[in-house]
């Protein structure tokens, strides 16, 4: 996971709320809401907010999450800061989340420091709060473990080499044309635990 740092909300999204009254989520329909789509794959540099697959802005390859769930926060359905750009992953991320609370969101600082990934996948909380939200996104799911085996397996025989290391730490952190690789984030994460 990478923390995010949420931008302002679309201009076009602003003005859409405060022309039309008594409007709901519902009623956000494309091209607007593909515009914050757009702009939610921006901020998140293309990769999910939870798991770090890969994201577009176009139905089926991504949905529009809230962070606290509509059914529960009404006044917060149309407020762009309660807004995360999910994967489309079956029984992950935001389809696993559902309407549950997450007790750390990819905007804290916890989302980053307090998760450590091993080198055949698996991800471990370090705290109560990041161990339940890892098991709210099912982030920790044989299928999730396969994925992140996959991305970190191709650095394992480079790890005695610390310059390189470093170098891979950089090129997982950089964005390149507004985008960061396919899990990078969890490539950098765990490339920094094995340093000295």
């Amino acid at each position: 996971m990478r923390k995010i740092v949420k931008l302002p909300e679309p201009q076009d999204f602003t003005q859409w709320k405060r022309s039309t009254p008594n409007i709901d989520y519902g009623d956000l329909q494309n091209p607007l809401k593909e515009k914050v789509r757009t702009e939610l794959c921006k901020e998140q540099y293309y990769l999910c907010a939870y798991c770090c697959r890969p994201i577009q802005p176009v139905p089926g390859l991504m949905h529009i999450d809230h962070l606290k769930d509509q059914s529960s926060y009404s006044e917060e359905r149309l407020n762009y800061s309660n807004f995360v750009g999910s994967c489309e992953t079956r029984n992950s991320c935001g389809d696993s989340k559902s309407d549950k609370d997450l007790p750390i969101t990819p905007y804290d600082d916890e989302c980053e420091t307090e998760i450590q990934y091993s080198a055949i996948g698996g991800i471990k909380g370090l705290t109560d709060d990041t161990i339940k939200m890892i098991s709210a996104l099912n982030l920790e799911s044989v299928p999730n473990c396969w994925a992140r085996q996959s991305a970190i397996e191709p650095f394992i025989e480079h790890l005695e080499d610390e310059d390189q290391v470093r170098t891979f730490i950089a090129y997982f952190e950089t964005p390149s044309d507004e985008a960061l690789p396919e899990y990078g984030p969890v490539i950098a994460s765990f490339l920094k635990s094995c340093l000295p």
